[in-house]
């Protein structure tokens, strides 16, 4: 059974190339970014002019955060300017569901796909619980993934 999705929104992208920053800060920017409304982030490697190394920073948003996180990218990183444009981006509805495994419960979302839907597991709420149970984090993820067969999803 075929089904339509459209949950079609627009969003801005900012984009900086940056050579002469420390990468180590990123863990750091891109907690701030994501606290800040930003809805995905991402530091791309890419080789510069003049042969440098350097990084493709781009930030996922919708346009009313755009003014707090190019505060953000300007104090917190070494760029002197950003780019933005407004993309259409299509993506599939989501439910957050509970998991239940041997260990205890973990979160995830149900994703209704055109064909079908599938469970994905969230990977902060795995990690937490292999490490409680002192358990390897794949074993999590295939008790996750059993279940979401037994519901009839797809992983």
């Amino acid at each position: 059974e075929s089904r339509e999705m459209t949950e079609a929104q627009e969003v801005d992208v900012i984009e900086t190339h940056i050579d002469d920053w420390n990468p180590e800060l990123w863990p750091h920017v891109s907690e701030r970014l994501l606290a800040a409304g930003a809805l995905d982030v991402c530091l791309i490697p890419m080789h510069m002019k003049k042969g440098r190394p350097g990084f493709l920073l781009r930030v996922i948003t919708e346009s009313t955060a755009r003014p707090a996180l190019t505060t953000i990218l300007f104090s917190e990183t070494s760029t002197i300017g950003l780019r933005w444009r407004s993309e259409q981006r299509l993506t599939l509805p989501r439910l957050p569901l509970v998991v239940t495994t041997p260990w205890g419960d973990v979160t995830a979302k149900q994703i209704t796909t055109p064909t079908g839907t599938m469970i994905t597991p969230e990977y902060e709420s795995c990690r937490a619980l292999a490490e409680k149970e002192g358990i390897p984090l794949q074993t999590v993820y295939a008790a996750v993934q059993r279940e979401a067969h037994h519901r009839g999803s797809h992983t």
